[in-house]
């Protein structure tokens, strides 16, 4: 019969990372090496990290990327760094996403970009104590590496901002994506920004903006709203 190769294994991996099925991707990342004697690459790497990632195993990816070092003697890249802070994002572990991008530059020359501060901002903004760090990190990204936030970094940074109660903040970031040329504001930015006015006891401000959803944009308000 047919022989697997790489791609092959690194397509089922993948597979079975979105499909929630972490362990089977582990399973088949074994046997690649063991059964078939190959060895992993980047791509394969990536898959498998990210398979944690979405099956909240952050450990386990945070131990193939050290793996990927010291057994496969493979050098991250910006994607594989990625996975492993997204999966420590997922697995609200925000101290080591906030490690690892620390990491990226001084070890490996690697510079973020705006996938790596959404997922290193989303992991601090979990984590009700840390909603001033992920503000720093959502500030820094311009000046230190001359990044601009796209919606998905907004939208964490204004979810980081409900996380701390702090309506102020949640409404200026949504203020700035309207002023923003290119960014236009979704469901979520503006639940994030009700729901943050709510944590701050703000309820003026909750109301003003459900009512502003309905009136001066085209989205309508879904269950999340109604909830916030």
């Amino acid at each position: 019969g047919l022989t697997p190769d790489l791609v092959t294994y690194s397509i089922a991996i993948s597979a079975c990372g979105k499909a929630q099925r972490w362990a089977e991707a582990l399973d088949l990342f074994e046997e690649m090496q063991t059964r078939q004697l190959l060895q992993p690459n980047a791509v394969t790497c990536t898959a498998v990290i990210s398979a944690c990632g979405n099956g909240q195993r952050w450990a386990e990816a945070l131990l193939l990327l050290q793996d990927m070092q010291t057994r496969h003697c493979l050098e991250p890249d910006l994607i594989i760094y990625n996975a492993a802070i997204s999966a420590c994002e997922k697995g609200q572990r925000w101290a080591e996403a906030l490690q690892l991008l620390v990491q990226m530059p001084t070890k490996y020359g690697l510079e973020p970009n705006v996938i790596t501060y959404s997922a290193a901002i989303s992991a601090c903004g979990k984590d009700s104590e840390q909603w001033v760090e992920a503000l720093r990190l959502f500030e820094e990204m311009p000046i230190k590496h001359w990044l601009e936030p796209n919606l998905i970094t907004f939208n964490a940074a204004i979810s980081a901002c409900e996380r701390g109660q702090n309506w102020v903040g949640a409404l200026q970031l949504l203020h700035e994506t309207q002023t923003r040329i290119g960014l236009q504001p979704n469901a979520i930015t503006y639940n994030a920004a009700i729901s943050a006015c709510g944590a701050g006891q703000c309820w003026p401000g909750a109301l003003w903006l459900f009512t502003k959803m309905q009136s001066k944009t085209s989205l309508q308000p879904n269950i999340i709203t109604y909830g916030a």
